[in-house]
C-alpha cells in the first residue's frame, strides 16, 4: 500500500467507525423487537392452551402387599363398622382368590358396594361406576351358582338392589325371573306379586305392601 493510500485510509477510519455506530443502533430495536415477538408468542400460546395439565397421583391402594385372610377381616370389620366404601379395597383385594362358587362372600362383596353407592359424599359418576361394579358381581355371582336356590338368590339380590336404587319395574322383572329359577323359594312369590303392585299402584300406602319377609 502506498503512502497515499495509507493516508486516505486513516482520514476515511473515523467515518467507518461512525457508519458501524450507526448500523448496529439500526439493528438494535429491530432484535429487540423480534425477542418481544418471540416472547409475546410463547405467551399467546400459553394462554391460549391453558396451563399445562398435571395428573393428580394415583391413590394408594390399602389392601396391597395384604394376604387375603388380613385384607378379609379389615373388609368385614369395615363393613359391619357401617364404613363400607372403606371396606371396598380390601373385599377387591379378596376376590381373585376366591373360588367362583363361594356364593356367601359373592353376595357379602356385591352387597358392601350397594351400600357403599348409597353413600352422601359420593359423586354421581363413582355411583353409577359401584352400581355397575355390584351388578357385574352379581352376575359373576349368578353365573357361578351351580344350584337354582343359589341362582335365585343373587337374582333377587339383584331386585332388591334395583329396587332401591329407583328401577321398581327391573327389580319386579328381577323377582319373576328368580321365581322362574327356583318356584320353591320361600316367599318370593307373594313379594313378586307384591312388587308388581307397587308398580302399577305406585301411590299405594306402605301398609298396603306389606307381605313375607324375603331374604337372600
Amino acid at each position: 500500500m502506498t503512502r497515499e493510500s495509507r493516508g486516505r485510509a486513516r482520514r476515511n477510519e473515523p467515518r467507518r467507525q461512525a457508519q458501524r455506530r450507526t448500523g448496529w443502533k439500526r439493528v438494535f430495536p429491530a432484535v429487540i423487537v423480534l425477542v418481544l415477538l418471540l416472547a409475546g408468542g410463547r405467551a399467546l400460546m400459553s394462554l391460549r392452551h391453558g396451563p399445562r395439565a398435571v395428573a393428580p397421583p394415583a391413590a394408594r391402594d390399602p389392601a396391597a402387599g395384604m394376604s387375603t385372610i388380613e385384607a378379609a377381616g379389615n373388609a368385614a370389620r369395615l363393613y359391619r363398622a357401617n364404613r363400607a366404601y372403606e371396606s371396598l379395597p380390601y373385599y377387591r383385594r379378596v376376590a381373585p382368590e376366591m373360588p367362583p362358587g363361594r356364593l356367601d362372600f359373592g353376595l357379602e362383596f356385591a352387597t358392601a358396594l350397594q351400600t357403599a353407592s348409597l353413600g352422601a359424599r359420593i359423586q354421581s359418576e363413582e355411583r353409577v361406576r359401584l352400581m355397575r361394579e355390584c351388578l357385574d358381581e352379581l352376575a359373576r355371582v349368578e353365573g357361578a351358582a351351580r344350584q337354582p336356590r343359589e341362582r335365585a338368590r343373587s337374582i333377587v339380590a339383584r331386585a332388591f338392589f334395583l329396587r332401591v336404587w329407583g328401577f321398581p319395574v327391573d327389580a319386579a322383572a328381577e323377582l319373576q325371573r328368580a321365581l322362574a329359577t327356583d318356584p320353591s323359594y320361600p316367599g318370593l312369590a307373594a313379594t313378586a306379586r307384591l312388587m308388581e303392585k307397587s308398580v302399577r299402584e305406585p301411590t299405594l300406602p306402605l301398609n298396603a305392601l306389606e307381605g313375607p319377609s324375603l331374604t337372600y
